[in-house]
């Protein structure tokens, strides 16, 4: 199902900033009214991270249970499968105790959602708390529009929206630590921030040299991903193809890299709104999936007529960037499945089942480690 956003809202004039850079490149931006997916009413933010769970025992210490916790408004965290994000239907225990596990979690993906609908959002800069009421944020919606709302100027007045025009966009990303978006064909541009006078443009265009050449009106969303101080773009070329470019160069001269595979043995996991790396190393069956991108068909939707098209299924793959294999996990015998099912040592737990989730946001974990 495409996903469709409807705005009964026009724009306004351009501002002073939508006119400077309208002159210095195609992409500018716009004032234009609170977007109605803001209204509490009809859409929820939902916080979601995806955790690594080990037990200390060392007869157990090689195999992790790696599972996704979603935490809504006022809500009881959810645990979910990390890639297709459905609830777990397992007869999971009432109480885990963290303490009695080695933890390490992914930085949090915050995003509006509703039933078939789903935006992406990138506060800025990233939030300490679930309390980002008044902090600058960019939403990426509608496959491919892309807003942000600047804080508030003046205690009760409402925050400022602005929208970027120019071309649709397929992520956005923190990256050292500024905040970049890549468009449909692979073009990076630097969004700006400016605190002390509230306001929110197009920086430096980093990368001009497309890597897919055209309007983007077919193929598949891109991805950027970061990991241990470098940028990844992931893209499907065909149905059955990926290539993955590494951000390389200095400041003023950067471009895509085209890789056969990451800086150390590892494998990249895409789903819809997140992504993480697993270490060969650690066990668990990875050995055989070294330098391999494991994903959903919603990771990687089809450009459509209104944006990204999702299909329903739930199927997950595998492409080895090494010799451009193609394959179906269910397909696998060898693939380690039993990562995100929960190990029969979970089930000895004593604690709220939420304090996974809080106890890391908090800080309050003994063993907060770098695993994996």
């Amino acid at each position: 199902m495409s996903v469709k956003y409807n705005s009964p809202h026009t724009t306004t004039a351009p501002t002073s900033i939508a006119r400077r850079h309208r002159s210095l490149s195609p992409y500018y931006c716009r004032q234009f009214h609170e977007p109605s997916f803001t209204n509490r009413r009809h859409w929820d933010m939902q916080t979601t991270s995806v955790y690594f769970v080990a037990s200390l025992s060392s007869d157990t210490s090689i195999t992790t249970w790696v599972v996704a916790a979603a935490d809504g408004d006022g809500e009881k965290a959810q645990l979910l499968h990390p890639l297709t994000f459905k609830p777990h239907t397992y007869d999971l225990p009432e109480n885990i105790n963290v303490f009695d596990y080695k933890v390490f979690y992914t930085y949090p993906v915050i995003s509006f959602h509703r039933t078939n609908f789903h935006f992406d959002v990138i506060v800025i800069p990233p939030p300490r708390s679930k309390a980002v009421n008044n902090d600058a944020m960019l939403v990426l919606y509608g496959g491919g529009q892309l807003i942000g709302r600047l804080p508030l100027s003046e205690e009760n007045k409402p925050p400022k929206w602005v929208k970027f025009y120019g071309q649709k966009f397929d992520d956005i990303i923190v990256y050292d630590p500024k905040t970049y978006v890549v468009d449909r064909e692979g073009k990076l541009f630097l969004i700006n921030y400016h605190v002390k006078s509230r306001r929110l443009n197009f920086g430096q265009m980093v990368i001009t040299r497309p890597v897919t050449p055209g309007p983007g009106r077919v193929g598949w969303r891109k991805r950027l991903v970061e990991e241990w101080g470098s940028m990844y773009l992931v893209v499907r070329m065909e149905a059955k193809v990926f290539r993955v470019y590494k951000l390389t160069g200095k400041y003023k001269s950067k471009y895509w890299k085209e890789i056969k595979g990451f800086d150390s043995e590892k494998v990249l996991f895409m789903s819809r709104n997140c992504y993480f790396f697993r270490y060969t190393s650690v066990g668990n069956g990875y050995d055989k999936y070294k330098n391999c991108i494991v994903f959903t068909e919603a990771g990687f939707p089809k450009y459509g007529d209104d944006g990204w098209e999702y299909k329903s299924e739930d199927e997950i793959w595998v492409f080895r960037l090494s010799d451009g294999s193609f394959s179906r996990v269910g397909d696998s015998v060898d693939f380690p499945e039993i990562d995100w099912s929960p190990p029969s040592w979970i089930f000895d737990a004593c604690e709220c089942v939420s304090d996974l989730m809080e106890g890391a946001k908090n800080g309050i974990l003994e063993y907060v480690v770098y695993l994996f």
